[in-house]
């Protein structure tokens, strides 16, 4: 899904703390906007949708699964997956449905120790953050170590690899039982 382009924005998004704020807020709403969509199909299982966003948009996951950012006539995500968000603008404790947040212990630009502190603090189960060792920002990307907007991302196999053993099991073990 793409929230930018349709509203005229860009890449240069990521670079400005006041626009990834705002972004934050309306991606909320496309993301709900999608679910309604797919809910909508008949090949598709409405209490079976996750959501999964990357950076910002691992925020955004975040913050759609936490009471008040849900709209009334929705039901949360079933569960979230969120890769390297930035959790220093997220209210914690407030999930109401399961989190996953993956993330590197080499991200200088969306470090990992809020994630940390905020799932060491979780009593209700709802949020589990794992970081993976050796890895930067955008780690499960397919690109080579290099400097973006001034941090370091690019990827690494190996923690891509464990990432997406854990989501597989995240989502099984979040899944709802079949109509």
């Amino acid at each position: 899904m793409d929230s930018f382009g349709p509203r005229g924005k860009s890449e240069a998004v990521c670079r400005s703390e006041d626009e990834l704020a705002r972004a934050r807020l309306y991606r909320v709403f496309d993301a709900f906007d999608a679910k309604r969509h797919l809910q909508a199909r008949p090949d598709i299982d409405p209490d079976r949708i996750y959501l999964l966003g990357q950076s910002n948009g691992g925020s955004v996951a975040i913050a759609a699964s936490q009471a008040g950012r849900i709209p009334d006539d929705q039901q949360p995500f079933t569960a979230t997956v969120a890769f390297y968000p930035y959790c220093r603008t997220l209210t914690w404790g407030r999930e109401v449905s399961p989190v996953l947040v993956l993330t590197g212990a080499l991200d200088d630009w969306t470090p990992p120790q809020i994630c940390q502190f905020a799932a060491e603090q979780d009593t209700s189960g709802m949020l589990r953050t794992i970081v993976y060792p050796g890895a930067h920002h955008s780690f499960d990307l397919d690109i080579d170590l290099q400097t973006y907007a001034g941090h370091t991302v690019g990827g690494n196999w190996s923690a891509t690899s464990r990432a997406r053993q854990e989501i597989l099991s995240f989502l099984e073990t979040h899944r709802s039982p079949a109509r």
